[in-house]
């Protein structure tokens, strides 16, 4: 029988992550794994302090760290997975103790609330593949300005992306999307080529 205590999932990080769930939920999205991976890291992008790093990996930014968030949760009972087969899909929906989580950590979540319900709303729907050629192009782009120590050409990051990446996106989608990054000012690029 279940309880309605939170033995794993006591922290910020949990709160964060519950919220970002609680949010999608209200969209009436479901989170999958990549969403619980790729809309933290946007948060992070944007500036906003989350306690989790992010290296890059098979699919874009990652971190180990959600993964057990995750579990932690679940085994809490602060978020659910409605898939039926996590093995090879999770659907994330919020569980009885969610509230309870994000109320303890409320000092934390208030501020943020406001950015996470944009994030949420707009990358909530997007398709896997489309959000690891966003948050992947972003990666590269903070990773080549950082060793550089000055703005990277858009060429620069297409090729660094495509070390990265090998043939997974078409060129078209890569350009697409790393103009779309440029457009909203979420990259500055030394000059449009």
């Amino acid at each position: 029988m279940r309880d309605n205590t939170i033995f794993f999932s006591d922290s910020k990080g949990h709160a964060l992550l519950s919220y970002i769930v609680k949010e999608a939920g209200k969209n009436k999205k479901r989170l999958g794994r990549t969403q619980m991976q790729k809309i933290p890291y946007v948060l992070k992008a944007i500036g906003i302090p989350i306690p989790y790093l992010f290296e890059l990996y098979l699919y874009g930014p990652y971190c180990q760290d959600i993964v057990f968030a995750i579990d932690d949760m679940i085994a809490d009972d602060v978020i659910e997975d409605e898939s039926g087969n996590s093995k090879k899909y999770s659907q994330f929906i919020q569980g009885i103790n969610a509230d309870k989580l994000i109320k303890k950590y409320d000092d934390y979540i208030e501020p943020i609330k406001e950015n996470i319900k944009k994030v949420v709303k707009i990358f909530s729907s997007w398709k896997p593949e489309k959000l690891e050629l966003f948050t992947t192009l972003h990666y590269v782009y903070r990773k080549e300005s950082a060793t550089l120590k000055f703005l990277p050409t858009k060429n620069r990051i297409i090729g660094a992306f495509k070390k990265e990446k090998e043939e997974k996106f078409l060129d078209q989608e890569i350009n697409k999307m790393l103009d779309i990054l440029i457009e909203i000012n979420f990259i500055k690029v030394k000059n449009k080529k």
